[in-house]
Order: structure tokens, then C-alpha cells, then sequence
């Protein structure tokens, strides 16, 4: 399926204008991307139907996160005055209250329709979003607390320990703190 140059920077700046708008936590103007009986899929939630749903949604959202979403694709095809786009989707949603940033990310399938004016539009979307997950953050402990571990590593192992550290780790200046 030959895509058209035009076809494809119309379908990419879409998107493009969707992320702009979700910065600028201007719902109205995502709404416009969308058709008024559009449908979004994502994993374990009920379908998100029309525009009214799509409002609530990016209103909850926008008011309580900030929003940061990303598009990867790996293919975009037209069909007449449908077209289609697949590839890779992530998000993340740091509260605006404080807190740890939520990141998802997967693939993601959005099917578009091309309005009177040459424009596209979102026409249903499906993702596989999963959360990502991230190790905890190595926690420090405080050098009052390490004096019980005072006298309880022998010579040969703080020997070895301390070899392993010049041979593998780069020494920290001071004076460049």
C-alpha cells in the first residue's frame, strides 16, 4: 500500500499536534483529533466511547498529571479516506499533588479517517500498555547505622572488596563538588 508523502506528514503531525495539545492540557483542542464516535481500547478498561467519554477522560487526567506521551511508528498505510498507523506508545504521568511518575508503554493501533479538508482524524485506537516496571532506587543508610557492621567483615574479604573497587570503579574528586 503506497502511502502518499502528504498522507504521511498529515498522519504525523496528528500526532504531533495531539502531544502539543496534551502539554498545553488543552482539552478542547485534543477533542478535535478525534471523530465524534470514536472508540479507544486499552487493556482491562471498558471501551471509551464518543467524544463526552474522551473529554472526561483527558480532563481527569490533565488535572491531576502531568501528561508525556510518545509515538514510535513503524508503519503507516492509506486506503482511500481511511487509513491506519501501528507502532510503539508510551506515557508518563507524573502527579501533579507529588509522587512517583507512572510509565507505561506497548504497542498501539490507531485507525484514521481523512475529514472533507484533507485533515485526519483519530477513528478508534487500541493499545497493550502495560505499566513499566523499575527497580527500586538503592536506598542509602546512614553512617550511624553502619557501625554495627563495624569489625564484621574479616581482612581478605575488605581486601578483595577494595581491590575490586580500584580495578572497576573510577575514583571521585572532592575537589569537583
Amino acid at each position: 500500500m503506497a502511502v502518499l508523502e502528504d498522507d504521511e506528514e498529515g498522519i504525523r503531525s496528528l500526532f504531533a499536534d495531539w502531544k502539543r495539545a496534551s502539554q498545553a492540557k488543552d482539552v478542547d483542542r485534543l477533542l478535535t483529533f478525534i471523530t465524534d464516535d470514536a472508540v479507544f481500547l486499552a487493556p482491562g478498561q471498558p471501551p471509551i466511547r464518543g467524544k463526552a467519554a474522551v473529554e472526561a477522560l483527558y480532563r481527569h487526567i490533565l488535572g491531576a498529571f502531568i501528561f508525556e506521551q510518545e509515538w514510535v511508528f513503524e508503519e503507516i498505510a492509506v486506503l482511500g479516506d481511511w487509513g491506519y498507523c501501528w507502532g510503539w506508545d508510551s506515557v508518563t504521568m507524573t502527579p501533579l499533588a507529588g509522587g512517583p511518575a507512572v510509565r507505561a508503554s506497548g504497542a498501539g493501533l490507531s485507525i484514521l479517517r481523512r475529514l472533507a479538508d484533507g485533515s485526519w482524524v483519530v477513528a478508534r485506537g487500541i493499545n497493550n500498555m502495560v505499566r513499566d516496571t523499575q527497580p527500586a532506587a538503592p536506598r542509602g543508610v546512614p553512617d550511624r547505622d553502619l557501625l554495627r557492621f563495624a569489625g564484621t567483615i574479616d581482612a581478605e574479604s575488605a581486601r578483595a572488596m577494595e581491590e575490586a573497587i580500584e580495578e572497576g570503579c573510577e575514583r571521585i574528586d572532592p575537589e569537583t563538588w
